[in-house]
């Protein structure tokens, strides 16, 4: 593995601030993954983030450029078949997502990650955690945001996964982005029509292949029923964060509380995106979590 010059990323328009990354690409199993990296604090855990089905490290930036977590590391790739990464021959599944995401570790000069997974991110991290058990790097802690859980999570997976690929490439991407533009009219605030927006530009850089697989993997893990049990048996900490009212459900909400997942945070008001709706609350949030971790990490 190995990576191209950075190049400085300009700054996002509108309500983003300033970037405060590079853009980098590396070859991962023979393919180019690209990667946004902030790279300050290199005495500390590295913050790796995972992102969702559809998704790119795009919706990461925000994050990325805020002064309060300059002092860490931070790490947001595009996974192989999502954004400006390459597609595959095959696509992965959420195992091949978490394997790449290893070999891209290997190359981080840390003995320590903290995993911030939305979404598919929350299950891909999950694997992660379960993959590098007593292996370095080795994950200090685990922030799992709206990850999937339950059956009701599955609000795009079950979209995407319910049609038949030939399907998905006639005419089922184009229903799931006509219902993206549907919920993203003007009955909504400008700030959240811009998150849905962003989701939508980075879902139709997608390659169909890797978003079918991962729309079935996502539904038939979250219904399994094992994932919060799973999330609760990790040996690191763990943080699940959902936004509310409009992000994750009583009935994960229900699982997470049954299975013994300790800390489980809301933001508020906010939806599957809280670090979008709420990034200095979240981000203060977050360096709380990794404050905790110093004198583990």
């Amino acid at each position: 593995m190995h990576s191209d010059s950075p190049r400085r990323a300009s700054s996002p328009p509108g309500a983003w601030t300033d970037a405060r990354f590079t853009l980098e690409r590396l070859q991962v199993d023979g393919h180019g993954l690209r990667r946004r990296v902030a790279p300050e604090g290199a005495d500390r855990p590295a913050v790796l983030y995972i992102h969702g089905l559809g998704e790119s490290a795009l919706c990461f930036e925000r994050l990325l450029s805020l002064p309060a977590l300059a002092p860490w590391t931070q790490l947001a790739p595009d996974l192989l078949g999502y954004g400006l990464s390459a597609w595959p021959e095959r696509a992965r599944d959420l195992n091949g997502h978490a394997d790449d995401l290893v070999r891209l570790l290997e190359t981080l000069e840390t003995r320590s990650v903290v995993l911030v997974g939305h979404s598919m991110g929350g299950v891909i991290g999950t694997i992660l955690c379960e993959t590098l058990a007593r292996r370095e790097p080795r994950v200090a802690g685990f922030v799992n945001v709206e990850g999937n859980i339950a059956p009701p999570d599955c609000t795009f997976s079950s979209l995407i996964g319910g049609f038949s690929f030939d399907d998905l490439l006639e005419s089922g991407l184009d229903n799931v982005l006509d219902h993206i533009d549907a919920l993203s009219g003007p009955q909504i605030d400008a700030e959240r029509r811009s998150v849905l927006r962003a989701y939508q530009a980075s879902m139709q850089l997608a390659d169909p292949r890797t978003l079918h697989r991962n729309g079935r993997d996502l539904v038939q893990v979250s219904a399994d029923g094992e994932l919060a049990g799973r999330l609760a048996r990790l040996d690191v900490p763990t943080l699940f964060l959902h936004g509310s009212p409009r992000g994750t459900g009583a009935e994960t909400l229900e699982r997470l509380a049954h299975a013994g997942v300790g800390e489980v945070e809301a933001f508020s008001p906010a939806g599957h995106w809280p670090f979008l709706d709420q990034p200095h609350a979240f981000a203060a949030r977050l360096v709380r979590f990794l404050d905790s971790l110093t004198g583990s990490a």
